[in-house]
Order: structure tokens, then sequence, then C-alpha cells
């Protein structure tokens, strides 16, 4: 698991439908590319080197519950279940990377990743576009628009096959669905014995897109986090990895402001590991404060790696718009490396919305014959690969 992570940070830093249409057109030139290897190109007399990488999951979702849709994050506008029977929206993406080593200190990246948003289209968006000084060893500075560290896989979390899971809990990273932050960042590295601790700041902005759900099917919302401050810590020893973060920023739309915490821990001795994370969003002018854990368990049989997740998401108060995410979800899955850049991925999932009223759970474009307590099988395929 781990592993994979540290291959794209050090590689990547780490039809009915018009939209669907748009996605094909993509899904054809990424056929194209994927016949070829990433490729370098570095005239030494000018003293840089440009690296090109892409990444994407091509994938299909199916949800027994029709009175909503199952969606992997609250920036979908739609998904499986009410929407469609089988959706590729859910977990489908491509992403390109271009990474411009100025100079020996110096390095540009861009990436851009085309996914199911919030506008029903798949156009793609500029998910980094950075400049980082490399001012020693261990000592980094970075401004553009960067990674936004809430979580343990925020780096890789829209890499597929940088994870052993199909998608990440949606119970725990719903809480932050957005990605980036424009701002600037620092990163200090430091080791102790066999130690290593990394520490970032961050300063930024950041805009929210997203869709949420309401009594007569979903509305949508657009809204910034301005002056968002945050810090990261992690601590590698041994095949342990502990890490924390803890976020905060001013929501100028609702004059309120914003609070996020998160704590992880994982084991990855090589043929099995376990995985957990916690997090606490709070934003107390509206109300919400909501609370979300999970914890994972999976081994690796040469090609295979099995895994199981339990996840769980509950309200931090009583107040009735803060029940909406009271959610759990049991989930067991398989990967398969059947080739060196490609994995192919299987999930099942028992998503189960708590019975408190007025709760739904994170399903989006709520029916009339939805009601709290609903439950939902869910089976996702996916081929997660890179070129």
């Amino acid at each position: 698991m781990r592993k994979r992570t540290t291959y794209w940070r050090e590689k990547c830093i780490s039809p009915d439908k018009p939209g669907d249409r748009t996605w094909m057109r993509v899904l054809l030139i990424c056929g194209l590319l994927i016949q070829t290897p990433g490729h370098c190109a570095e005239p030494q007399e000018r003293g840089y080197a440009i690296t090109i990488r892409g990444f994407g999951t091509l994938g299909a979702a199916h949800s027994s519950l029709r009175d909503a849709d199952y969606v992997a994050s609250p920036v979908q506008p739609s998904g499986t279940g009410f929407s469609r029977d089988w959706a590729p929206g859910v977990d489908s993406k491509l992403g390109l990377q271009v990474n411009a080593d100025i100079s020996e200190r110096l390095e540009a990246v861009f990436q851009v990743v085309s996914r199911h948003q919030v506008d029903a289209g798949y156009s793609p968006r500029v998910e980094w576009a950075n400049l980082s000084y490399q001012i020693t060893p261990d000592l980094r500075v970075r401004g553009g628009r960067i990674v936004l560290p809430a979580f343990m896989v925020s780096e890789s979390r829209l890499v597929g096959l940088a994870n052993f899971w199909l998608r990440p809990p949606i119970e725990s990273y719903s809480l932050i669905p957005f990605t980036n932050s424009d701002g600037v960042d620092v990163f200090i590295r430091s080791r102790v014995g066999d130690a290593t601790n990394a520490l970032q700041l961050l300063y930024g902005n950041v805009k929210i897109k997203g869709v949420s759900a309401t009594a007569t099917g979903t509305q949508q919302i657009r809204s910034e986090a301005r002056g968002m401050t945050g810090i990261a810590n992690t601590i590698d020893w041994n095949g342990w990895t502990l890490r924390g973060a803890a976020l905060a920023s001013r929501l100028p739309a609702s004059d309120g402001r914003l609070r996020f915490f998160n704590l992880g821990v994982s084991y990855d001795p090589g043929n099995w590991f376990v995985q957990a994370e916690w997090s606490k969003l709070m934003i107390p002018n509206l109300s919400r404060i909501t609370k979300a854990a999970y914890v994972s368990v999976g081994m690796r049989a040469g090609m295979l790696t099995p895994y199981i997740i339990y996840s769980t998401a509950r309200p931090g108060d009583p107040e009735p718009s803060a029940i909406a995410n009271d959610q759990r979800a049991i989930s067991a899955g398989v990967r398969w490396d059947f080739a060196k850049n490609a994995a192919l991925k299987l999930q099942l999932d028992d998503v189960q919305v708590r019975e408190r009223a007025g709760g739904n759970g994170y399903f989006i474009n709520i029916q009339p014959g939805f009601s709290p307590g609903s439950a939902s099988k869910v089976v996702s395929i996916v081929l997660d690969f890179a070129f």
C-alpha cells in the first residue's frame, strides 16, 4: 500500500448524455496514450527535464436502492440508483501530469483531471499547478495550486492505482471533498534514528463546489473557504505511519468558520496491512458537527489483495441539520494486479442510513420513496491504470 503511494509521490508528487460522449472521447485518447510509457525530454544544454505521466480509472457502480443516488463524493451531481442502473461516473476519471525540473532546486508541476463533477460534465480541470523550491534536502517551499493535506492519502486520493481500495471511504472523505487549495506551503523533514518526521504548513483559499440532498432532490453548493490555514505531520517508523492534520478557514458566504481535525494510523509490514482514520468537521454557525472514522484490513497474496473496511459518520450534536450524514458502510473488496501498471478491483458495499429524522446519509437526488433507515447494496468494478 505504502509502496504504491510512494511511487506516485515520487513520480507525480507523489452514450446517451453529452457528458458521457465527452468522457468517451477522452478515453479513446487515453487508449492511444496508454500504448506508450510516459516520456521524458532532457535537453541538457538548457538544464531542465520534463516528465509526462498519466493515470486513470474506468469503472461502473450499481446500487440496489432506487429512491436515491449513491455517489463517491459530494462533488458529483448524480450517481447510481435513481439516475442510473449502472453509473460509470461514480469512479471513472482520467489525469495527466507534467513535471518540469527547471533547475536542481526548482520544479514546476501541472496536473489536470477529468472526472464527474457538479456541472454534470467531465471537463478537465486543473488539480495542481505550482512551483516548488528545494531550499535544502529537508526543506521545501511551494506556491500555486497545491494538494490539500486533509487525509492520509490526500496526495494520491485521485490515483486509484496508488491505493488498495476501490475508492476512499466516503463516510470520512466526504467531510472534505475538495482536494486542493490556492496558496503556499512549507514542507520540513527530519530524522531521529529509524523514524522520519514530515511537517507541512499551509495557507491559501479553497473553492467549494458540490451538492447536498434536500427533501425534494438536490441543491448545488458554491462557496469559498478563505484564509485556510493548516498543519499536517506524518511520522514513519518500521512499517508504522502516524499522522495528524488540522485545518481552519473563514466561510464568507455563511459568515462563519470551518474547522477540521484528522488522526490516522497504518501498519504495513509487507504481506498484510491495517489502516484507520478519525475525522471531525465543525461549522458552528451552520450547526454542523460531523465525526467520521474507518478501519481497513487487508493482505497481499501474490497478485491478489483482498480487504475489508468498516466506515461510519455520525453527527456530533442533535441539531436536525447535522444528522443528514448519519451513515455506516461495511465493504469487502479485492484488487488484482494483473499487469505492471494496471489493476482490476471489485468491491461490495453494504450502506445503511441510520434511522434518525431527516437522515439522508451521503445519498443525493432523494425521491419520495426514500426514508431514514434506508439501505443499499452497492457493487463496483474498476480498472486502474497508469501510463
